[in-house]
């Protein structure tokens, strides 16, 4: 269940453990979304991190309860289940400059904390690892050493016959509502709980 994954481990140290990449080139002014796929395994709690133009900006997950914890100013976060233990955690905020000089994958034991005394042997399986441009993460784009691009996730699909309601609820619990009804129904983007189309009101 833990294939094609690996486990970051702590070390014993009264500091941040972390692993990160740095420095990544990104466009000044656009929105960027880093995401990642992760589970417990002794340490519940995870942090990504972004440091663009000397702003530090993290968003806290925890990954026994599946909600997200504090979230920096002038980013947005989402945690979503993605079954047997895993989640999938983003964040999004917009580029003040041409780099993120670190992103990083922080681990922690409570919210709001990274920097503790490690254990040696706690940590936290991840997978999938991603930088996406745009407002939120898509399904899984396999990279080995470089950028890859790729079409938007992109659903349609025909109404039935009689179809007077298309209602559209998201992760974040908001709803988008149809009472003209398209030939060809595209979901918007984003995280989608439900589509419900309905033939009476």
């Amino acid at each position: 269940e833990n294939s094609g994954s690996f486990k970051i481990v702590e070390n014993t140290a009264n500091s941040a453990h972390s692993i990160f990449v740095n420095p990544i080139t990104v466009v000044s002014g656009s929105t960027y979304t880093r995401s990642v796929f992760a589970k417990a395994d002794g340490r519940d709690v995870i942090s990504l991190f972004i440091n663009n133009s000397n702003t530090q900006v993290r968003a806290f997950f925890n990954l026994a309860t599946g909600t997200v914890g504090t979230v920096s100013s002038g980013i947005t976060a989402q945690i979503e289940d993605a079954k047997n233990g895993w989640y999938k955690c983003s964040i999004t905020r917009l580029s003040s400059g041409v780099s993120f000089s670190s992103l990083a994958i922080e681990l922690s034991f409570a919210d709001n904390v990274f920097s503790y005394q490690g254990d040696g042997v706690s940590g936290v399986y991840i997978f999938g690892a991603g930088l996406e441009e745009g407002g939120s993460a898509s399904s899984y784009i396999p990279t080995v050493a470089s950028a890859v691009t790729r079409n938007a996730d992109v659903i349609t699909a025909t109404p039935p016959a009689g179809t007077v309601k298309i209602t559209t609820t998201f992760s974040n619990n908001t709803t988008q509502v149809l009472t003209t009804i398209p030939a060809t129904f595209t979901v918007p983007q984003g995280l989608i709980k439900q589509v419900l189309m309905q033939n009476s009101l």
